[in-house]
């Protein structure tokens, strides 16, 4: 009990007092994962003058242990992104190319998410 200790006395301790603690946290680990520009999700078009049209490419990689069906959330029909070549499977292993466009249609900032879809997960890319 420190409480009827005195301020200045320092305290002494004992690996013979120590406890310890083991904690066990589950992790799922994810079934789809993005293999190009080091693993980020986040696409950057950079400046892009309204009437052209910037392309950047994104690798996905399935690294579970089954093949799955893929899905992709809607992008903003109206908006300047446009995902040009989706798929609806990805093999167990397999590792593909979506290639996103980026048209501007007026000088703003724009950025939308692109969520990919899987029954073992989501994987969301932002563009």
């Amino acid at each position: 009990d420190t409480k009827d200790r005195k301020g200045t006395e320092p305290l002494s301790f004992s690996p013979h007092n120590t406890l310890y603690l083991e904690l066990w946290c589950p992790a799922v680990a994810p079934s789809v994962v993005v293999t190009s520009n080091k693993g980020k999700t986040i696409s950057d078009f950079g400046d892009i003058a309204v009437g052209h049209h910037g392309i950047r490419k994104v690798s996905i990689q399935n690294i579970s242990p089954e093949d799955l069906a893929v899905e992709f959330s809607v992008l903003n029909p109206n908006g300047p992104f446009v995902l040009l070549n989706p798929i609806s499977k990805l093999l167990t292993g397999e590792t593909y190319v979506l290639t996103l466009s980026f048209s501007p249609r007026e000088s703003i900032l724009a950025q939308e998410t692109l969520d990919i879809i899987t029954k073992r997960g989501t994987l969301s890319l932002t563009l």
